[in-house]
């Protein structure tokens, strides 16, 4: 139909293929490279067999990556691309560079090929001489050597033979044809019947997929998927939007507010990344600053969300791939500490800087008289920590392709726990973050179908997003899932069915009561169980799954009758991986049960449980062994394939495993600081051999800090404590016994929301959760805000399991009235017990998200109001607010409310814009005559507003302006953010009488003289010629098109420009009309006496040629004071001295006076 030669290649032959950086040939070899290799089905093979002699290792992983990409969804289920993903191939295989036919689990047998075969290519324009053509058939007259020189370096892929492509209509395509068109705008594609959820990105639009997938370039064929524009017009278009909004957005003020918030929290592009191909991208940066947009009169903490998980960010700030110490000692062998430049800036620039303030702004000093900190070395290091483990998401559609990769920028980042530091972190408020988070040992039994239970849409695959399970447990038929049947009342919740009675499969369900379960419903599997991974429901045929997301909660480092939990085989009497210790309340492992005489005797050890992968506490554990005649024990072997129903066909290195068994949890403490370690002592194997992880070992290097009451043990405390002794590295390690002890007897000994924030630390679960009953509602107990339960009957005693239900800065809490601590054994020495997040034991990303989600929640400190204040005051206009005004707009912002504006909670960024342009320290024109009020203008900012002012005119609707460039011609520039600093330092005060008057000018520190030059000429340029794109002049150009145009001589005439003033007074019958019109656009009326005469003075005597009277009032105006800063200027009548004149004259160079006539 198009004229377009299409061709599949087949008959590859794979001995030539090879990979051009490694060299290496063999799909399993064992490299990072390799990992890839193609499979095509073949239906009519029947015996299927193994001719290359493949390893049953090596079979096993084919089996599972064939089965995964089936699954998941390639596009042609005929021809898979299978990735083995850093799995090793039996030994014997790894040089095999053909792997011959492999059975499926579905009994299908599938060929290996070479890694092209069956790709479609776009051979238009291909030499003729190198094929022979018959019919639809051509043949290769060179053979492999051809196909490897000149088809894959000179000719598109389109894509696999069977695929469902894309169709970009904007782009030269073989596919771009209308028959095709709509034959692809009619078909529905879904060859599995299976349901696709598919998401993107906050605020992201989906695709047209005839729109074409860019709207800014074309990638052409003859440039093998390259774009045709160069890096400089690339780079060019985020620029351009962004001043396109500037200029023609009916909403300035959210404009000028995320201007404001984009300076606050400053991005740039990575010196390393400028001049490469991150320069091009545009999508990424504009989704970035769509940030701002979006939550201008929103909530900061939202935003503070979205920039933490933004790639930008993260690549400006270094913290993608951020690794935790322990995943750098076991992987590279070295101490190498996480990177801290983005734990610094969050807290230094973003959220509560340097010094303790007061909600008036005003720093608050302790008593030797220095300035109090808001954080120390210790707090950077501890957030550091909590910044581990962020990566791109996978590459996927609907984003741009940038230069043959998929554009990852676009999408929030996810947390690799591998890499996420999974130890306590300090908080700001010498607490532990997670402190006042519910603990996990207290949810109660069921949690999964009570109250607040989350879950979230998988889809037609059951591995879950955010817990660890090998991708293949979902689609293995012989493990076990969890599956509900219609009957169940969470089935109900889940299929949330509609007005016909079909399941509508919320994306996310929350229950908003506790699931009542009679008797026939108990019998269901997901009431038996301790915690839920996953379910699985039937919608008619087709299978549905859920993740059950789990509240957030807190573990304790350190707790009593701890058991020793087991990762790995078990075999000829002693651990192939690690032991560990374990709470025994909370679940962890699964059971491994023995017969009995197990202590004495060579009996195996089975796995028993109710879906793979399942967690349950020791209790539980001990009762499914019962359960099926058996014992918790810890047995001499474990068969690897075989050991029990939830065992077949996996390794025991995914998951531990109870042992009857105890365990001693330990502390280290560090002699210099006090700062503590976990260590962990679980008992010897039958061997008598330990086997401890490495990261709880006694070696342990994963210190942090925690109060201690009073001191903490010297060397000589060490020595003569019976349960301590001295590490050889000059640590103290300890035996420890954690406690709980009741806090308050009487709710009288409680007088305020502030006591209870101040002396409870651990969190509680929402007494709704529980069954009803469960807790008595005292009311307020006379506690102003605050509503008790308790197990008790009267305020008059309280337990230490009752709970005080309040809201502080708009966040709920709940908390526990009672203390855990932990004292080292046979001593007087204690501290407060930590918590953490994330289980050392059983360490999963859902879990490191809400200890980010509770990070961020931390900086919003008592000193973050006022920082705020200060900092968007001062981009508001006003550089030395008093004390005040300061507290004022932090007020608002504390409170989210100011007049109309009310939202009621902490951190509204539309109560504080209305607190700060509505207060009458913005508004009075009575302050314009105080010298210490008001600001100098930033340059960007003046240059949008004469464009504005004057009526900045296009020729041609394209023809926006970049103001590209700018940072480094007057000093500010749109997404060139020079560094985190942003522009100009909050508190920079320049020397002199500012300095001298204990003011600060922020924006004095990029009025150097080259950006006043440049930034007066490019005025002067643009009154007489438009925006002209000459190198011989100073301009605002920039444009997308390769300057097209000459450069002007003539003042007045635009016509060689692409944009002009359109600007005419309404009245031009006097000198005087024209000034008081231009005065009130330039200088916001502020035009003192003795400039205006000095205007007029110049400009009378033009007035015969009013169209250059005009243009010389524009220039004088923008010459003056008053249009440069927000106050009125004061006149000294005295002749200023000029310094480093010869400098300044060489720069003066080439630049027009107010009244040239032409470009000299």
């Amino acid at each position: 139909m198009t004229g377009q030669l299409l061709y599949a290649v087949m008959g590859l032959t794979l001995s030539t293929q090879f990979d051009e950086t490694s060299g290496f040939r063999a799909p399993c070899a064992d490299t990072n490279l390799n990992q890839w290799s193609r499979w095509i089905k073949d239906s009519e093979d029947t015996v299927c067999d193994n001719a290359a002699d493949l390893g049953a290792g090596t079979i096993k992983i084919y089996q599972y990556t064939i089965d995964a990409r089936t699954i998941f969804g390639d596009l042609n289920d005929d021809i898979v691309d299978a990735n083995r993903d850093f799995k090793v191939c039996d030994v014997e295989d790894q040089a095999k560079t053909y792997l011959g036919k492999v059975r499926a689990s579905d009994g299908s047998c599938w060929h290996h090929v070479h890694i092209a075969e069956m790709d479609v290519f776009d051979l238009s324009g291909a030499d003729l001489a190198l094929y022979t053509v018959s019919g639809n058939m051509a043949s290769i007259v060179g053979g492999m050597e051809i196909f490897e020189s000149d088809i894959m370096n000179n000719f598109a892929v389109v894509g696999k033979f069977g695929d469902h492509v894309e169709i970009d209509t904007s782009l030269p395509s073989p596919l771009n044809d209308e028959g095709v068109q709509d034959a692809y705008k009619t078909l529905e594609y879904n060859p599995s019947n299976k349901p696709i959820l598919m998401c993107g990105s906050p605020e992201e639009v989906a695709s047209d997929p005839f729109y074409g997938d860019n709207g800014f370039d074309v990638i052409l064929p003859e440039n093998s998927g390259w774009r045709s524009m160069s890096k400089w017009e690339l780079s060019g278009q985020k620029h351009t939007i962004w001043t396109h909004f500037a200029l023609e957005s009916e909403d300035q003020l959210r404009m000028k507010m995320a201007w404001s918030l984009s300076q606050i929290v400053s991005v740039g592009l990575p010196a390393d990344a400028r001049g490469t191909h991150d320069m091009e991208e545009t999508e990424g940066w504009l989704a970035f600053y769509d940030m701002f947009v979006k939550n201008a009169y929103g909530n900061y903490r939202d935003l503070m969300r979205e920039f933490s998980y933004s790639v930008i960010m993260a690549n400006w700030l270094s913290f993608e791939d951020n690794r935790s110490l322990q995943y750098n000692i076991d992987n590279d062998g070295g101490d190498t500490y996480p990177d801290e430049n983005f734990a610094r800036e969050i807290m230094q620039l973003f959220s509560v800087g340097l010094f303790k303030l007061n909600m008036d702004g005003t720093i608050i000093y302790q008593e030797n008289g220095n300035p109090e900190d808001t954080y120390s070395m210790d707090g950077i290091q501890s957030y550091a920590r909590a910044w581990t483990g962020f990566v791109k998401r996978p590459e996927r559609g609907g984003a741009s392709p940038e230069r043959g990769f998929q554009d990852q920028t676009l999408d929030p980042m996810t947390i690799n726990i591998d890499t996420r530091d999974w130890f306590p972190k300090n908080d700001l408020a010498n607490g532990f973050i997670g402190d006042k988070v519910a603990r996990c040992a207290d949810l109660p039994a069921n949690h999964p179908l009570r109250q607040g239970a989350t879950y979230q849409l998988l889809g037609a695959v059951g591995t879950p997003e955010l817990q660890e399970d090998p991708e293949w447990w979902a689609i293995n038929p012989d493990f076990l899932h969890l599956e509900i049947e219609s009957t169940s009342p969470l089935y109900a919740k889940l299929c949330e069915v509609d007005t016909n009675g079909d399941c509508t499969l919320p994306a996310k369900v929350r229950l908003d009561t506790t699931l009542v379960y009679d008797d026939t419903a108990k019998t269901g599997a997901e009431y038996a169980v301790d915690t839920i991974r996953t379910v699985q429901m039937k919608v008619g045929s087709v299978a549905i799954w859920y993740e059950y997301i789990r509240q957030p909660c807190v573990e304790h480092s350190f707790y009593r009758d701890a058991k020793r939990v087991t990762k790995g085989q078990i075999k000829n009497q002693f651990i192939q991986e690690s032991n560990m210790c374990a709470n025994p309340v909370l679940e962890a492992a699964t059971p491994m049960c023995s017969n009995a005489g197990w202590e004495t005797e060579e009996e195996d050890g089975l796995i028993y449980c109710r879906y793979q992968g399942e967690r349950m506490t020791y209790d539980s554990a001990v009762v499914i062994c019962e359960a099926n005649g058996m014992e918790q024990s810890y047995p001499w072997t474990v068969k690897q394939w075989k050991a029990g129903p939830c065992q077949s066909g996996i390794s025991t290195r995914d998951f531990r495993s109870c042992a009857n068994s105890s365990c001693d949890v330990k502390v280290k403490v560090e002699f210099g600081s006090g700062h503590i370690a976990i260590v962990h002592s679980p008992g010897p194997d039958r061997a008598d051999l330990v086997n401890i992880e490495s990261l709880v070992d006694p070696d342990t290097i994963n210190f942090f800090a925690t109060p201690w009451e009073g001191t903490y043990p010297s060397l000589s405390d060490c020595l003569s404590i019976s349960s301590c002794y001295v590490h050889e590295e000059g640590y103290c390690i300890c035996n420890t016994d954690a406690t709980e002890t009741v806090v308050y007897s009487s709710a009288g000994q409680v007088s305020s929301i502030d006591q209870l924030m101040s002396e409870l630390y651990i969190g509680a679960v929402d007494p709704a959760t529980f069954d009803a009953n469960t807790y008595n509602d005292l009311g307020s107990c006379n506690i102003e805000g605050v509503t008790v339960h308790s197990k008790t009957s009267e305020c008059a005693s309280l337990s230490s399991d009752t709970i005080f239900v309040f809201e502080w800065n708009s966040k709920p809490f709940f908390l526990q009235n009672s203390k855990s601590m932990v004292s080292i054994s046979n001593s007087g020495f204690q501290f407060r017990n930590p918590v953490q997040f994330i289980s050392l034991s059983d360490p999963e990303a859902r879990d490191a998200h809400y200890e980010t989600e509770e990070v961020l929640d931390s900086l919003f400190y008592p000193s973050h109001p006022p920082f705020m204040a200060v900092r968007v005051i001062q981009r508001f206009g006003i550089s030395n607010p008093s004390p005040g005004f300061v507290e004022r707009v932090a007020t608002a912002y504390k409170t989210g409310s100011f007049k109309q504006s009310v939202s009621g909670k902490y951190g509204d960024l539309g109560a504080m814009v209305a607190a700060i342009i509505l207060d009458d320290e913005s508004r009075s024109p009575v302050l314009d005559a105080d010298q210490s009020h008001g600001h100098l203008r930033e340059p960007l900012i003046k240059v949008l507003s004469f464009f504005r002012s004057l009526g900045l005119h296009y020729e041609t609707p394209f023809n926006v302006p970049t103001l590209m460039g700018m940072e480094e011609n007057i000093g500010q520039g749109s997404f060139d953010n020079p560094s985190v600093f942003s522009f100009f330092l909050p508190e920079f005060t320049p020397t002199g009488v500012v300095q001298s008057a204990g003011l600060i000018a922020p924006e004095s520190q990029v009025l150097q003289g080259d950006n006043i030059l440049f930034l007066l000429d490019a005025y002067f340029s643009t009154v007489k010629f438009g925006i002209a794109e000459c190198h011989s002049m100073s301009s605002f150009g920039g444009w997308k098109h390769n300057y097209p145009f000459e450069c002007p001589s003539t003042e007045g005439d635009s016509s060689l420009s692409p944009a002009r003033l359109s600007y005419w007074p309404q009245s031009t019958a006097s000198v005087d009309d024209i000034i008081d019109e231009l005065d009130i656009l330039l200088t916001s009326g502020r035009l003192q006496d003795r400039n205006r005469a000095l205007i007029k003075s110049i400009v009378e005597p033009m007035m015969g040629d009013e169209s250059k009277a005009i243009r010389s009032i524009e220039t004088l105006l923008l010459s003056t004071p008053e249009y440069h800063s927000t106050n009125l200027p004061r006149n000294q009548d005295t002749v200023r001295q000029i310094t480093g004149y010869y400098k300044a004259q060489g720069a003066v160079q080439g630049c027009s006076s107010p009244n040239d006539e032409g470009w000299g």
